[in-house]
């Protein structure tokens, strides 16, 4: 006998098998595209993924956020926006200063587009007929799909 796995049918509004996908439209208008093997919860602003994988098209609702929650890890789908960033370089592409010129409005996006700045580094190097220092104005947008 195959090793019993998980069954997540009782509690799920939508489920698919090993050879399906399927796309569940919510009543707000957002759809889940279900991979194959997946299964997932109360189907409203708040999408629990009991099991497998989903691409969310979220329909943008400012006053009530889409929520997904798997396992222990929630995400909320609520954020969008642009930060735009001043960012002072050197010739090799180390980042020097930088400061947001202005804010998305969310303190989260802001300090996301900080944090992928700050893993990008060294950013391209100055062409060598460029000044030693760099001033560049960078805006780092965030969109719901």
């Amino acid at each position: 006998m195959p090793p019993r796995r998980h069954c997540c049918a009782c509690s799920a509004d939508a489920l698919t098998t090993t050879a399906t996908t399927r796309i569940v439209r919510l009543e707000d208008g957002s759809r889940v595209h279900l991979a194959p093997d997946s299964a997932i919860g109360p189907a409203k602003r708040r999408v629990h993924l009991l099991r497998g994988e989903a691409w969310f098209d979220v329909h943008r609702d400012r006053a009530r956020p889409f929520e997904v929650e798997a396992g222990r890890d929630r995400r909320a789908a609520r954020r969008e926006g642009t930060v735009t960033l001043h960012v002072t370089m050197d010739r090799t592409g180390r980042v020097l200063a930088m400061r947001i010129a202005r804010g998305s409005g969310s303190f989260e996006l802001d300090r996301a587009a900080i944090d992928t700045l700050e893993r990008a580094q060294p950013l391209p190097a100055i062409p060598p007929d460029m000044p030693e220092r760099v001033e560049l104005t960078l805006p780092v947008a965030f969109r719901l799909r």
